[in-house]
C-alpha cells in the first residue's frame, strides 16, 4: 500500500512538472535550418514553422527582430489548452514581408512538364523549400535548395503548351508564388507582428481573382482548426485575411487590417476579410478593418460554401462594402457592439434562406441591408443614416415579420424627411418590381411598432436637419461626440479608441480613468488611417482623461501604386491605438481554450456581463454636450480553463 501510494505521489509530482515545462526557441531573418533554436543559433523562421521534433504543445517560437522575406507555412501543431505561441521576443519589432525574387544564374533548358531538375538562380536566400516559383509564363515546384541551386519539378502544377516548358534565359525574373503567411496546424497563436508585402506590382492585366500576373499574395490564409491572431498589423497583401472552412474554433483579435488589394482591367479584387465557415464558432473581435481595392469585408461563398456560425464583437469596419452573405444560406451570425462609419453594410446576398441574425449594442450610422432573414434579434442598437430616414432597408420574399424581434433600439431621424418618426423600407421580392406593392414603406410608430409589436420599448431621436440643406437632402445636423475606448484582453498597454467627432472639433477629451494609468506615464496615440507614421506622443497628467488631436492626421496611400482608396476621415471619424509607452512589457495571457459564448440581451444603457471568447473589458464611453448620441458599454469576464492535471480529494488522486 505504501509502495503505491508513493508511487502516485511521484507520478503527480512528475506529470505535473512535464505539464507547466515549455521551452523557448529562437528565429532570426539571419537563423539557418542548421541552427540549434537557441536564442545564439536561431533557426529561420521556415524552419520552426515546420515543427522540428524538439517543439511541442506549450512552446514559445521567439521571433528576433527585422524583417523575415518570403513566403511561410506553418505546420504548428500544439494541443488543446496548450497552445504554440509565435510572438516577437520581448517586444522586437518584426515584419514578414513576402516580395520574394531573384533571377535565373544560368539558362534553364525547354523540358518536358512535370520533370525534375535542378535550376540554378542568382539568390536563393529567400526561397523556402514549401515555395513555388514563377518564371516568365511556367510555374515550377520546389523538392530541394542546395545553396542558389534549387531542384524543381518543372510546369507544376500549372502545366505547360503542349507539356513542353519553355527554356529561360539568364536574368529572366524569378517570383516567389503563395501565401505571405499560411497555416496548416493547429493550436497555435501568432500575435504582434506585421505582415505586408514590398512588391511593387499591384496592377494586374488579368480580369481575374487568381492572376498569374502579380504575386503579392494573402497576408495571412488559414486553413488549420483551433488557431488565434493577436493584434497583427496585415497591410499592402494581395488580401488581408483568407480564413477558411477547415479553421474551425478560429479567432482574429485585435488586429489592423488595411490597404489590401490588387486593380485589374474589370475591377478591384482583394478583401480586408474573406471567410467561410459551418461547425463550431469563429470569433472576431476587437479587430479594425477599412481600406480594400474590393469589398472590405467578404463573408461569402457560392452555394456550395458555408456560412455558418460567426460571431463578430468590438470590430471597427468602414470604408468600403461590408458584405455579409453568398450564395449559400448564412446562419448564425452574431453582430455585438460593432462600428461603422461609412461604406455600404449588407447582410445576405444571394440566398433567400439566411436564418439567426442576432444584432446587440451596434452603432451603426450608416443604413442596414438585411436580405432575405428570419429570426433575428436586435437588442440595444444606434441606428442612423443622416441623409435619409431608413434605417434599414429589407428585402423579403412577402412582408411576414413574426420571426423579428426588435427592442431597446435607438434610432436618429431626420425631421425633414419624415417628420412622424423613422421608417422601414420592405422590398417584396415575392412580388415582380413593377407591381406597386413591391415597395412599402414602414412608418415607425403605425405599422412597425402598433401593427407588428416591434421595439416596443426603443427610443426616437429627432435631429433637426442643417440649414441651409444642401441639395442632396437633408442631413442631421449631430452635435457632440460619441466615443469609445476598448481595452486589449492579451496586452494591458493598449486599447482601441474610435471617436465621432459631430462638432469637427479640433480635438477631444477621452475618459482614460479606467485604463490604471498613473501620473506620469506616457502614450501614444496611433491614427490607424496613417498607422507606421501618424504617431502622437504625450504624457499623462492623472486627471482621468487626455485630449485627443482630430486634425492635421494623415493617411496612408498604398505602397506600391501610391493611391488613396477612400477620402481621409478626419476631424469627423477617427480610430486610434492607444498605448501606455511606460511599461515596457505587453501582458500576455498564456494560451487556454476559448470558451463558447453565451449570447446575452441588455438594454441600450446598461450590458449584462457575458462570458464569450477571450472577452473584451468594459468599454468606456463619453459623449459631449449637445444633440448627441448615446453610448453602450459592457462588463464582460476573462476564463481561464485549466487543463489536465490531478485532483486531491481525501487520499485519491484523479487524473
Amino acid at each position: 500500500m505504501l509502495r503505491k501510494f508513493l508511487l502516485l505521489i511521484f507520478l503527480f509530482f512528475f506529470l505535473s512538472e512535464a505539464q507547466v515545462s515549455a521551452s523557448d526557441w529562437y528565429v532570426s531573418p539571419a537563423g539557418s535550418s542548421s541552427g540549434d533554436g537557441t536564442i545564439n543559433s536561431p533557426w529561420d523562421l521556415q524552419t520552426a514553422l515546420f515543427q522540428p521534433s524538439g517543439v511541442v504543445a506549450g512552446d514559445t517560437v521567439n521571433m528576433r527582430a527585422g524583417t523575415y522575406t518570403g513566403k511561410f507555412i506553418s505546420n504548428l501543431n500544439g494541443a488543446s489548452g496548450s497552445a504554440i505561441l509565435v510572438r516577437p521576443y520581448q517586444s522586437e519589432a518584426v515584419k514578414l514581408d513576402g516580395y520574394a525574387h531573384t533571377t535565373v544564374a544560368a539558362t534553364i533548358n525547354s523540358a518536358a512538364t512535370n520533370t525534375s531538375m535542378t535550376i540554378q538562380v542568382t539568390d536563393a536566400t529567400h526561397i523556402n523549400r514549401s515555395n513555388y516559383l514563377h518564371v516568365d509564363d511556367e510555374d515550377m515546384m520546389i523538392t530541394a535548395i542546395n545553396g542558389n541551386v534549387v531542384t524543381v519539378v518543372r510546369g507544376n502544377p500549372s502545366g505547360c503548351p503542349a507539356s513542353v516548358c519553355p527554356s529561360h534565359s539568364i536574368g529572366t525574373a524569378v517570383h516567389v508564388t503563395g501565401n505571405i503567411l499560411e497555416v496548416h496546424g493547429s493550436y497555435t497563436w501568432f500575435r504582434d507582428f506585421e505582415i505586408t508585402s514590398s512588391d511593387p506590382n499591384r496592377v494586374s492585366q488579368i480580369s481575374d481573382s487568381n492572376p498569374n500576373d502579380m504575386w503579392l499574395g494573402e497576408g495571412l490564409d488559414v486553413l488549420g482548426p483551433y488557431t488565434k491572431f493577436i493584434n497583427l498589423v496585415i497591410h499592402d497583401t494581395a488580401q488581408g485575411i483568407g480564413d477558411w472552412q477547415t479553421a474551425t474554433n478560429a479567432e482574429y483579435y485585435g488586429n489592423i487590417v488595411y490597404n489590401n488589394g490588387w486593380t485589374a482591367p474589370d475591377r478591384g479584387h482583394g478583401h480586408a476579410l474573406y471567410s467561410q465557415n459551418n461547425t463550431e464558432t469563429k470569433y472576431y473581435k476587437e479587430n479594425i478593418f477599412f481600406e480594400s481595392y474590393s469589398d472590405n469585408m467578404s463573408i461569402y461563398g457560392s452555394s456550395n460554401a458555408f456560412l455558418n456560425n460567426f460571431w463578430f464583437e468590438g470590430n471597427v469596419m468602414f470604408s468600403g462594402r461590408q458584405l455579409f452573405g453568398g450564395g449559400a444560406p448564412m446562419q448564425n451570425l452574431t453582430l455585438k457592439e460593432n462600428f461603422i462609419y461609412d461604406g455600404f453594410f449588407q447582410l445576405g446576398y444571394q440566398s433567400h434562406a439566411n436564418t439567426g441574425l442576432t444584432m446587440t449594442d451596434n452603432f451603426f450610422p450608416k443604413p442596414i441591408y438585411i436580405y432575405w432573414w428570419t429570426n433575428i434579434a436586435a437588442t440595444g442598437n444606434t441606428f442612423f443614416y443622416r441623409n435619409y430616414s431608413c434605417p434599414f432597408n429589407f428585402q423579403a420574399d412577402g412582408t411576414d415579420t413574426s420571426t423579428l424581434s426588435f427592442d431597446h433600439n435607438t434610432y436618429y431621424y431626420n425631421i425633414a424627411n419624415y417628420p412622424t418618426g423613422p421608417v422601414f423600407c420592405w422590398q417584396n421580392t415575392s412580388l415582380a418590381p413593377s407591381d406597386p406593392n413591391y415597395d412599402t414603406v414602414l412608418y415607425f410608430q403605425t405599422d412597425w411598432q402598433q401593427s407588428r409589436g416591434l421595439d416596443p420599448n426603443s427610443s426616437v431621436v429627432n435631429v433637426p436637419p442643417v440649414t441651409p440643406q444642401p441639395s442632396a437632402g437633408a442631413t442631421m445636423a449631430l452635435s457632440g461626440s460619441n466615443i469609445f475606448l476598448r481595452p486589449n484582453v492579451y496586452d494591458s498597454t493598449r486599447a482601441n479608441l474610435i471617436i465621432y467627432n459631430w462638432d469637427l472639433a479640433n480635438s477631444v477629451s477621452v475618459d482614460v480613468s479606467g485604463l490604471g494609468w498613473s501620473s506620469g506615464d506616457t502614450y501614444t496615440l496611433r491614427n490607424v488611417l496613417d498607422y507606421l507614421n501618424d504617431i502622437v506622443s504625450g504624457t499623462y497628467d492623472g486627471t482621468g482623461s487626455i485630449s485627443v488631436p482630430m486634425t492635421g492626421h494623415t493617411k496612408a496611400n498604398t505602397l506600391s501604386d501610391d493611391l488613396s482608396l477612400e477620402d481621409n476621415t478626419f476631424p469627423e471619424f477617427g480610430v486610434f491605438l492607444v498605448q501606455n509607452t511606460t511599461v515596457a512589457a505587453s501582458a500576455t495571457a498564456s494560451p487556454t481554450a476559448t470558451p463558447t459564448p453565451t449570447a446575452t440581451s441588455s438594454s441600450s444603457d446598461s450590458t449584462s456581463a457575458t462570458t464569450t471568447p477571450s472577452p473584451t473589458p468594459t468599454p468606456t464611453s463619453s459623449s459631449a454636450s449637445g444633440t448627441s448620441l448615446p453610448v453602450t458599454g459592457g462588463l464582460e469576464f476573462t476564463l481561464f480553463v485549466a487543463a489536465g492535471g490531478f485532483s486531491l480529494i481525501g487520499l485519491g488522486f484523479f487524473l
